[in-house]
């Protein structure tokens, strides 16, 4: 991946980025947009310093830069009714869960803005939170947040509160935890966290679980109340820590449903849906490889395209000409269910990807790859995305693997809209060839003949069509001939049964 591997695979190697805090380069806490001198734009002091009380899950800097980091929120108990003058007035916030409330003191909670390269979304990517950070990471549900001034011009992204937790880790693998629970563990059961004893002022989040099921896949979808704020929380328990699913049909499937679920979102007015957060353990490996794969599926037209937004520092007349703002393309779907009859999209000749989201990187553009000094350079999609994305948080799409398995999923998504392609292309010469082949026959006094050579040659299609079905139903379903990606042909899922059962 040649400069790419630079950003961030070592964590700990961030932290030099630290000494040179915020002040160099423009950008901080009260600044506006990103710095721009490299040891400013990659410094982790404030990451690194919550380190020392306990805020982070794990050591070695695997933490956020300051200038993109998600500020939780920590909000009073109170709150004075719309149009009051008195600040004193004792009103429940409750009482109307849907009204904004007056945020406190920003609390810290392992977690970036991230935004897709290609496809241009925002997200929330995040560390599972440990006890001391729950309620930050909570408060996100409760109240609109947007990037801070540190990343992006006040007013770019438009404020939007959490709507969709995506959990890609078990508690419990191999015997380790990976996540502490935040949520209750039995439908109808609550559980209550208290504000952090540096905010006494804070409001206590209670979050309760209304309903669970269990979907096709290894997913667990989970409806909660948080502070009366409608979220659905998908738990995937078919993705191994430093590994990839087995197959990546259900994966996909995943990312459709969530996708569907954030771009109907009311609050998503502005062009960019609702608002996700996901996470791992450590927020970098399958965090990062999850937001790779939504970005490069929309950027291919096989997610809901999005109204992108402006980025942090205007390019220069040259630079802009270069990033054109990505086709419009339909959607396929990847879904279990009957396909909703969308066309296949064209998927060559895209233009080249978007700007970055917090401008020119501080390293430069990442090289193009050239096969040969008298070929023309190429460009990696795949590469350009991971490079974009360790740009925005350390160390993400962690392993090798997970590298590969994005080319591999591609690759597989691309193959399926192209038989999509070749099946409706042969579907048209059948409809045009029918009634002429009829004509035909029928004047040459071959009639019978002629339809029988016809049907048959229909009824072959059909049966190609069905293998092409039963195909793509093994992608969606990862059949049991699949073996994982990560070197253990499928004995960590075991292992990480065996543990939780212990």
């Amino acid at each position: 991946m040649g400069r790419s591997a630079r950003r961030g695979p070592a964590p700990g190697a961030a932290a030099a980025a630290a000494a040179g805090g915020v002040a160099a380069g423009g950008g901080g806490s009260g600044g506006t947009g990103p710095p721009t001198d490299p040891a400013a734009y990659y410094s982790i002091r404030i990451g690194l310093a919550a380190q020392q009380e306990g805020k982070n899950r794990y050591s070695g800097g695997i933490v956020p830069f300051d200038f993109n980091r998600v500020e939780g929120a920590s909000y009073p108990p109170t709150a004075p009714a719309t149009g009051s003058t008195n600040a004193n007035a004792n009103v429940n916030v409750n009482s109307n869960p849907d009204r904004p409330r007056p945020l406190a003191e920003n609390e810290y909670l392992n977690a970036s803005w991230i935004r897709e390269m290609h496809g241009q979304k925002w997200w929330v990517a995040a560390q599972a939170p440990v006890p001391e950070t729950m309620h930050a990471f909570l408060s996100l549900c409760c109240a609109p947040v947007a990037p801070p001034a540190s990343a992006l011009a006040p007013g770019t992204v438009k404020p939007r509160r959490v709507e969709v937790i995506v959990v890609l880790t078990r508690d419990v693998e191999l015997r380790v935890r990976k996540a502490d629970p935040y949520i209750p563990t039995s439908v109808g059961g609550s559980v209550t966290h208290a504000p952090p004893p540096e905010h006494p002022g804070g409001e206590p989040i209670t979050v309760q679980l209304l309903s669970q099921e269990s979907l096709p896949g290894q997913i667990v979808l989970s409806r909660l109340s948080v502070n009366g704020h409608a979220v659905r929380h998908y738990l995937y328990e078919g993705w191994p820590d430093h590994g990839v699913p087995l197959s990546p049909g259900p994966l996909l499937a995943l990312v459709e449903r969530v996708d569907e679920l954030l771009m109907d979102s009311a609050s998503g007015a502005g062009g960019q849906g609702g608002l996700g957060i996901v996470h791992c353990s450590a927020g970098i490996g399958r965090t990062g490889t999850w937001l790779a794969l939504c970005s490069l599926l929309r950027w291919y037209g096989l997610l809901r395209p999005v109204k992108p937004a402006p980025a942090a520092r205007e390019l220069s007349p040259d630079a802009a000409a270069d990033h054109p703002a990505p086709q419009q393309q339909q959607h396929v779907s990847f879904a279990p269910a009957p396909s909703r009859g969308h066309s296949p999209s064209h998927i060559h000749n895209l233009p080249l990807p978007p700007p970055p989201p917090f401008g020119p990187s501080p390293l430069g553009p990442l090289p193009p790859l050239a096969v040969s000094a008298k070929d023309k350079p190429l460009r990696d999609e795949v590469a350009l995305e991971v490079d974009g994305l360790r740009d925005q948080r350390t160390g993400m799409v962690q392993r090798d693997e997970q590298v590969l398995f994005l080319y591999q999923t591609m690759r597989e998504a691309l193959m399926r809209v192209e038989r999509e392609r070749q099946r409706e292309r042969s579907q048209s010469r059948d409809r045009a060839a029918g009634p002429a082949l009829t004509v035909s026959s029928a004047a040459g006094g071959a009639g019978a003949g002629g339809a029988g050579s016809v049907e048959r040659g229909r009824e072959a299609e059909r049966g190609r069509g069905a293998e092409r079905g039963r195909s793509l139903s093994r992608l969606r379903e990862g059949e049991g001939r699949s073996e994982s990606r990560d070197g253990r042909r499928g004995r960590g899922y075991a292992d990480m049964r065996g543990s939780e059962e212990d």
